[in-house]
This record gives C-alpha cells, sequence and structure tokens, in this order.
C-alpha cells in the first residue's frame, strides 16, 4: 500500500512539469505560428481562371494593355538577317503552326488567352487552356535558379538545350493586396521566337514577369507587366502590359491542328 502510495504521489508530483513544458513550448512556437499566419494572410489569392481583355478595351482609371512583341527593339544586326531569310520558309517554321509551344512572351500578350493559375504546395501551376502552344508552367516559389545548364529535351540539337519556358522561380513582393508576384525565368531553348515575325532569341533570354490582382468596381483582374532582355538579340529592354479579367469558369477542352 504504502508503494502504491508512493507512485502516486509521484504522479501527481510530475503532473505540473508535464502541463508547464506543453505550455513553454506553445510559448516558444507562437512567435513562428503568428508569423507564418500572418504571413499566409499576406500573400494575395490569384487562384482562378482569367481571360486577357481586347486591346481595344479601357477599363476604368484608363487602364488599358500596351506594348506588343511585335514592337520589341531588335539589334541591326538581327534584323538585318531576318530580312536575308526566306520569308515562305520562316513561314512555315513558325512553332505556332506546328502546334509547339511559343514560349510565355509570346503567349500571354495574345488576344482572348485563357489561363488558369493554380496554387500547389511550394509552386504556382499555370494552365493555358490551350495547351498546345502554352503546356503547363511550373513556377517554384521555395528556391533560386538552378545552378548550371538546365536539362535539355534532346543534347544532340543545339537549338533545344534549356527548356520552351525556361527555369521559373517566383517571390512575393509588397504587402497586403497590393503585393506583387514577381516571376524570374531563365534557361531557355532557342526553339521559340519573340513574335509572329519571327523574331529569334538566344538562351540568354531573361524574361521578368510581375503580376498584381486589382479590383475595378466589383470585378477582378489581374495587371500582367512583362520584361524581355537578352543582350544578343534586343537592342534594349522590352516591356509589354496586359490586363486579364477574373472568370467565373473551368477551362476548356482545346484541340490544336498542325497547319503544316
Amino acid at each position: 500500500m504504502i508503494k502504491l502510495h508512493s507512485n502516486h504521489v509521484s504522479s501527481r508530483a510530475k503532473a505540473p512539469s508535464i502541463y508547464l513544458s506543453s505550455g513553454l513550448l506553445f510559448f516558444l512556437a507562437a512567435p513562428f505560428i503568428w508569423t507564418t499566419c500572418a504571413y499566409a494572410q499576406q500573400t494575395p489569392n490569384i487562384a482562378g481562371v482569367y481571360r486577357s481583355i481586347a486591346n481595344n478595351v479601357t477599363l476604368p482609371g484608363d487602364l488599358k494593355n500596351s506594348g506588343s512583341p511585335n514592337e520589341i527593339p531588335l539589334l541591326p544586326s538581327v534584323s538585318a538577317q531576318m530580312k536575308t531569310a526566306d520569308a515562305d520558309a520562316v513561314h512555315k517554321s513558325d512553332p505556332w503552326r506546328s502546334c509547339q509551344p511559343v514560349g510565355q512572351f509570346r503567349m500571354m500578350a495574345r488576344d482572348g488567352i485563357v489561363v488558369e493559375i493554380v496554387p500547389v504546395k511550394g509552386m504556382l501551376v499555370m494552365l493555358y487552356e490551350d495547351v498546345a502552344h502554352g503546356l503547363m508552367r511550373t513556377i517554384y516559389l521555395n528556391r533560386g535558379h538552378i545552378d548550371g545548364p538546365v536539362a535539355a529535351p534532346d543534347p544532340n540539337i543545339e537549338a533545344s538545350k534549356g527548356t520552351w519556358f525556361g527555369d521559373q522561380v517566383a517571390k512575393w513582393e509588397g504587402e497586403g493586396d497590393k503585393a506583387t508576384l514577381v516571376i524570374d525565368s531563365t534557361g531557355f531553348n532557342t526553339r521559340t521566337w519573340l513574335n509572329d515575325a519571327d523574331a529569334p532569341h538566344s538562351d540568354a533570354l531573361h524574361l521578368v514577369e510581375r503580376i498584381r490582382p486589382i479590383r475595378v468596381g466589383k470585378d477582378q483582374y489581374l495587371e500582367y507587366k512583362m520584361a524581355a532582355e537578352d543582350p544578343a538579340t534586343l537592342a534594349k529592354p522590352y516591356t509589354y502590359t496586359r490586363y486579364f479579367e477574373k472568370l467565373d469558369t473551368e477551362i476548356a477542352e482545346n484541340i490544336c491542328y498542325d497547319e503544316q
């Protein structure tokens, strides 16, 4: 009986230390939990399906599309090379005509494109309704760019070194509703064009996209700015702006027909 009584007392004596340990753990973890929740609250929710507005539309506040891939400032040597190319052969080799990816610089500027943004742990996935030309983009939020060359689809083809959409990493800049998602992409192959006029780019192409959610009345939009720099083909960096309206719908099936 004495032994049992002794264990009982010992057990009761230990209880406060257990409660104290639990309370201490919560106290120590509270700042981390609060910071994590606060950060999550500061990140705008841009999930959803969006469609680019037409170039002849002006939103309240004088918000409208500006710039175009067809207006990029090419180096004189690049322009001269394009003029000497066989126009018919170049037209037939357009990736758009053969249902190949065209790259985000050209894709995001097209009229009426529909895209869905899907947040996933550690990344954002961007799905294009025109899946043949847009594919699926994976944009990483928890790492920097990959060191060294990006894996090539076909190492035997010089133009394929790198990937169609490059190595895409992103971060949020700013806080609250005014925060902007900044996507930085490098490591491209050279199999895409910068515009419909067959303007080329090199593997040094560097793209920066800035996406900011905005309210226009009761409707939600994305303000989208695309900046490109490539010292091997562009005379200077170039930026265009597009606005995307949020839709209450899903992306639809889309079939691409090879025109070649």
